[in-house]
């Protein structure tokens, strides 16, 4: 079944539109930080790929399209947070705290669960700078 639903870049680019669409109804019906629509997307699509048994590859490499959009979207999120500079400025010790914690316990997780799983040093010290990332 997964190589059939895989074959497509069709079937992955809707799942992951679907995930977060789901995702996103919980956010708006329950108004919980915890309904987060990329967190519940991304636990959508990882519990369809193990029923389906699609590959990570397989579901990666039908996503490029996705991934390759995410260039232009990072930079049209650049814009409106330059135009938003004025009214961020009160606000640069919270948001330097915030981006310093999240890096920090981005950071320490990492290197926990590559211990916990037993990851070889070289890659537990490749998986960290990948991690500092997300914080920001």
């Amino acid at each position: 079944m997964g190589e059939l639903l895989s074959g497509s870049s069709f079937f992955c680019i809707a799942l992951t539109i679907g995930a977060y669409y789901a995702g996103f109804l919980c956010q708006r019906k329950w108004k919980k930080a915890v309904f987060n629509p990329i967190l519940i997307g991304a636990a959508l699509v990882m519990l369809a790929l193990w029923i389906l048994d699609v590959p990570v590859e397989q579901y990666q490499h039908d996503c490029k399209p996705l991934t390759y959009l995410m260039t232009p979207a990072t930079i049209c999120l650049a814009i409106a947070f330059y135009e938003q500079l004025q009214k961020l400025k009160p606000h640069v010790p919270a948001i330097l705290a915030g981006v310093t914690g999240g890096t920090l316990s981005s950071l320490l997780s990492v290197w926990l669960f590559s211990r916990m799983f037993g990851f070889s040093d070289v890659l537990r010290i490749s998986l960290l700078p990948k991690s500092i990332k997300s914080a920001i």
